[in-house]
């Protein structure tokens, strides 16, 4: 599975802006409909936000993976937002998040879903794509070093 098949590169973006969770899940949700249209974004966000009171998705190193199920998908949808500062996400390791890479799937997308997932917690663990991830320049940067790893992690 490549992430490819869902991320469209108006979808990325570095040098977002929030204060907060919901106001930084806001802000993920209207990059998302850069690509696509919903007809309600704040009830994604109440997905979004009734997701993370599970559970935060901050999975650590800086990186959340928020994510929902919602009937206005009609696919998998992924957007990859870097925010100028950090935002306190409530991490498994403590940490403040900048990257996020927000899931948005329809009601019957749990393969789709679970793959995605699994590939960006690999992309987690590796050391050098969290940094270039981290350091990429401007979207168009960010997006292709996406691509490319995606290729390369299987």
């Amino acid at each position: 599975m490549e992430l490819a098949e869902f991320l469209d590169q108006r979808s990325v973006a570095v040098d977002l802006q929030a204060t907060d969770k919901p106001s930084a899940l806001a802000a993920l949700v209207e990059l998302a409909s850069r690509s696509v249209s919903f007809e309600g974004t704040s009830e994604i966000v109440d997905a979004l936000m009734e997701r993370e009171a599970l559970v935060s998705t901050g999975i650590g190193h800086s990186i959340a993976v928020p994510h929902c199920k919602t009937p206005q998908a009609d696919q998998l949808l992924i957007a990859v937002g870097r925010f100028k500062e950090p935002i306190d996400f409530g991490s498994v390791d403590g940490s403040p998040v900048s990257l996020f890479f927000l899931l948005i799937a329809p009601k019957s997308a749990a393969n789709s879903h679970l793959k995605a997932l699994g590939k960006i917690a690999r992309f987690a663990k590796d050391p050098a794509i969290r940094e270039g991830l981290l350091k990429c320049e401007g979207s168009e940067g960010l997006f292709e070093y996406i691509l490319e790893q995606d290729k390369q992690v299987s």
